[in-house]
């Protein structure tokens, strides 16, 4: 072979079994909006066509397309637009959304090594001390109201019938 002859050699085209596996590949890395576009303009429809046959906003499917899942917020709505739309273009329902589960999903956060303990019970001195100074101040409330109702009035005289 000659230079010219490997440099214009075509490499061939990938055997059905080994396209079968790229595909299965990208779909499992493709993320859900991603895979959403290429459906749509497979099947050469419009954002607005697609949104006027799933009957959602041209907005929500730009964003899910975008994979901006900060304006759809709830993710039970997300997963239902997604499972929408995909049924919609006839595309793979489950790849669309377990993308969108894969990509969306929150990292769950990591666990302390060590747990602090308050010593003591979390309740602190001065407010023990409020307490109690908050009990002694009632108790001497119900003291002298006490007092106050077992004095017995002091008479002056005229009322022992003394002439």
């Amino acid at each position: 072979m000659t230079d010219t002859e490997t440099d214009t050699a075509r490499p061939r085209a990938p055997e059905p079994e080994a396209a079968g596996e790229a595909t299965a590949a990208t779909a499992a890395t493709a993320s859900p909006g991603e895979m959403l576009r290429e459906a749509r303009e497979a099947r050469g429809i419009s954002v607005a066509d697609l949104a006027e046959a799933s009957k959602l906003p041209q907005a929500t499917i730009m964003a899910l397309e975008c994979d901006d899942f900060e304006i759809l917020k709830e993710p039970v709505y997300v997963r239902g637009y997604y499972r929408k739309c995909a049924l919609t273009l006839e595309t793979d329902v489950d790849a669309v959304v377990g993308a969108y589960e894969r990509k969306a999903r929150p990292a769950a956060p990591a666990l302390p090594d060590k747990i602090p303990v308050v010593a003591g019970g979390g309740v602190s001195f001065v407010r023990r001390l409020l307490q109690l100074l908050l009990i002694l101040v009632v108790i001497g409330l119900f003291a002298m109201v006490g007092w106050w109702l077992l004095q017995t009035p002091v008479t002056d005289g005229t009322a022992t019938g003394d002439p």
